[in-house]
This record gives structure tokens, sequence and C-alpha cells, in this order.
């Protein structure tokens, strides 16, 4: 009987010291993943926000987050250096070498604005790629490439509409060996049609005409 209180006392130092390794995690440069909280129009069993980072500090409902950041919703998933989260608005801003990808896109950009609820966003000096599902048209011959583009910012209005300014876009992986269309604006309606303004077109980078 004797023994009873060391036990107790062992045992309570090695809850204290698992206490004190958590807290050291939480405030250290340990890679973390976190479920946060997400918007009441978020909420369902789809619907989980999961942000991994370095390190993170929350303020009200701002998460910050610092080195090798990863956000994940549903089928979208963005990388940075650094971002931040408002778990209330579900808007997020990254910057530092930023890839954004969903099922119908891929972005590299120097700095994103996106939103979770919305998804709506813009891209700062972004490029990459969108895809376009394939509708059968009689007499419109389609492709299966997908858009390869480049601009000083890209607008994403919602999966399938982006707004290009000061870019270029073309279905070439390589535009040198192809055709490209330059733009100082574009509307990119990814399974219907593309509008310009200010555009020159390009055959193997020799501008043929102007728009």
């Amino acid at each position: 009987m004797k023994l009873l209180p060391i036990r107790l006392f062992r045992l309570l130092a090695r809850v204290l010291l698992m206490a004190g390794v958590l807290l050291l995690a939480a405030g250290g440069s340990f890679s973390l993943a976190e479920q946060v909280a997400i918007p009441v129009q978020l909420q369902g069993s789809q619907n989980t926000i999961t942000i991994r980072a370095d390190s993170q500090q929350k303020e009200q409902s701002v998460y910050r987050l610092l080195g090798n950041v990863e956000i994940t919703y549903q089928d979208m998933k963005l990388t940075s250096h650094e971002a931040s989260y408002d778990a209330t608005s579900g808007e997020v801003v990254a910057q530092g070498d930023v890839v954004f990808t969903d099922p119908q896109s891929h972005i590299a950009a120097d700095q994103v604005h996106y939103n979770v609820l919305t998804r709506k966003g813009w891209f700062s000096s972004g490029t990459g790629f969108f895809h376009a599902k394939i509708r059968p048209r009689t007499r419109v011959l389609r492709t299966e490439n997908p858009f390869y583009f480049q601009a000083a910012r890209v607008d994403r209005l919602n999966e399938d509409t982006y707004i290009i300014d000061q870019g270029s876009i073309t279905t070439c992986e390589c535009a040198d060996k192809g055709w490209s269309i330059s733009v100082h604006n574009a509307r990119v309606e990814v399974n219907d049609k593309l509008v310009t303004h200010g555009a020159t077109f390009r055959l193997l980078r020799i501008p043929l005409f102007y728009s």
C-alpha cells in the first residue's frame, strides 16, 4: 500500500510529460494537420477542410499558416509557402510558389485569393491549364488538349469560366511548335468559347493577324 502514492506520482508525471510534448508540437516547427472549424454553409459529411503547415497560429477565426502549407477541401488542393484561412468567410489568401489544383484546372501563381464558399478567386502571375469537358457538336472541330495559359492575372468566375489579363492561350503544350493567342483581356469559357480583346494570333511564334 505504501507504493501506491509513488505509482500515482509516476502516472501523473507521464501525463504531464505527454501534455508538454503536445504543447511543444503546437508551437514548434513540426508538421501539423488539423481539420478546422468550417462555415455553416459548408457543414456536412463531405465538406471537411484540412490544413497542414510547419507552424500555425489562430487569431479569432483566422488561421495563419507558415511553411509547407497544404489546404484541401473536397477535390480542391492548394499548396504554398504561407497562407491564411478565415473559417468564417471561407477566404484563403496564399503566396509563395502557390499551386492550385482541382479536376478542371492546374494553376501555379505568385499569389492567390480564393473562397471555398463561392469557388471564386484570382491568381497573380498565373500559369497552368484548364481541362475541357468534351461535348460533341456537328461541324465543329474539338480537341481533348487542355487550354494552356500564362497571364499577369487570372480571375476564376466558376469552374468553367476564367478571365485572363495580359497573357496568352494555346492548346499546344509547346507554343513554339504550334499556335497561340496573345491577349490584353480574354474570357475563357472552357467548354464553349474564347472571347478576346486586343488579340494577336501567332503560328510558330510568328504573328499572323490581329483583332
